[in-house]
């Protein structure tokens, strides 16, 4: 199983539990590029209604973004984030 069969489920899942959200600001924090591949870490500080909330969270998450070049231009092959936290459950990221 490769491209959107193995993506889907994963965004169908994260949709479900993040509502109406958007991100408000990307700090990067390193980022190495090559002629043909590039990765980046970025702190993305988000807000968006979390586990069924009425009302909106702020909360950072940390993303490590990994892009290959392909045909002239730059796509995403990987992208991985999580909240700045210890294992903790989905709402434990958000700032108050």
């Amino acid at each position: 199983m490769v491209g959107w069969d193995r993506v889907s489920p994963a965004l169908d899942s994260a949709a479900a539990r993040f509502k109406g959200g958007r991100v408000t600001g990307i700090d990067t924090l390193s980022g190495h590029v090559t002629s043909d591949l590039a990765c980046v870490l970025d702190i993305e500080h988000w807000q968006a209604k979390v586990g069924g909330a009425a009302e909106m969270s702020l909360f950072d998450l940390r993303a490590t973004s990994i892009y290959r070049l392909e045909d002239d231009a730059w796509a995403l092959v990987r992208r991985h984030a999580g909240p700045i936290t210890t294992p903790r459950a989905p709402d434990a990221a958000i700032r108050q």
